[in-house]
């Protein structure tokens, strides 16, 4: 279910406003609530999560109203000497890797691949003023924090999804606040690997509209020929066909290499 404001036909939860002075708008993306008000020399952003046991909601809308005060929530007040009129609130993919379990092991046997599709929690950006001024970040789903590594002194902080890797895409919910990443994963060594969980690299991630199904990130590929945890990580220039030409509505927080070396299995070798 989706609802929009009707005089602005507006099919997507992202976009650019005009916010007149002392109005507000509300937006609602499954269990996550966001308001931003707009005064004479601050925009005023709260933000509230209901239960995020209801994560699977695919309802997103956004209201019209005024400037609220309320108790539950975050407020975040941003200073200026003058406010204009521009609002622009934008998708972002994390900030940190995310590791992401299979519904059971896999096996991929030696020399086999296998495409996975894994779902990611989005950021919600906040930008103000015709420079479009950053003023907030925000989870949509606040994370848990993980540690990927094999000990306490080698490895990276990352966080943990509560989704996990499917085989086949239509088994895999579309989420207005979760983008969706198509994982070929290649077993290049003499044994079977056996993939309990990976972690996903997304801060090297853009994203895609591909309309019906929602937001999607380029097509990844983990290549491991080492019997170790690491692999060889290469992005395409876009998502898998039918999505290829997808517009981008943003761009990834770090640069990648052609061929990145990264930790990004858990897994065994028998």
């Amino acid at each position: 279910m989706v609802k929009k404001l009707p005089e602005k036909n507006i099919t997507t939860w992202w976009g650019d406003h005009i916010l007149a002075l002392d109005a507000n708008l509300r937006w609602t993306i499954g269990p996550f609530s966001l308001h931003v008000c707009r005064r004479e020399k601050e925009w005023r952003l709260w933000h509230y999560r209901e239960d995020q046991e209801n994560e699977s909601e695919e309802i997103w809308s956004i209201d019209e109203g005024v400037c609220l005060e309320t108790a539950k929530g975050e407020v975040q007040r941003n200073i200026f000497t003058q406010t204009d009129e521009n609002l622009a609130v934008m998708p972002l993919l994390a900030d940190r890797s995310v590791v992401v379990k299979t519904r059971t092991p896999l096996q991929i046997e030696a020399g086999q691949q296998v495409n996975l599709f894994v779902s990611t929690p989005l950021w919600v950006a906040i930008h103000v003023g015709t420079e479009k001024v950053a003023i907030q970040e925000i989870p949509i789903i606040l994370p848990s924090d993980t540690w990927f590594g094999p000990s306490t002194m080698e490895g990276e902080l990352c966080y943990s999804s509560t989704t996990q890797g499917r085989l086949y895409l239509q088994d895999l919910p579309t989420r207005p606040h979760r983008a969706i990443s198509p994982v070929l994963i290649e077993n290049q060594t003499s044994k079977p690997l056996l993939l309990n969980q990976l972690s996903l690299p997304v801060p090297y991630l853009s994203l895609f509209d591909s309309g019906e199904w929602g937001l999607w990130t380029e097509a990844i590929t983990l290549l491991n020929a080492d019997e170790t945890e690491l692999a060889k990580v290469s992005v395409a220039e876009a998502p898998p066909a039918p999505y290829e030409n997808s517009p981008k509505i943003a761009g990834p927080r770090k640069k990648a290499d052609k061929h990145m070396l990264l930790r990004t299995f858990s897994a065994l070798f028998s």
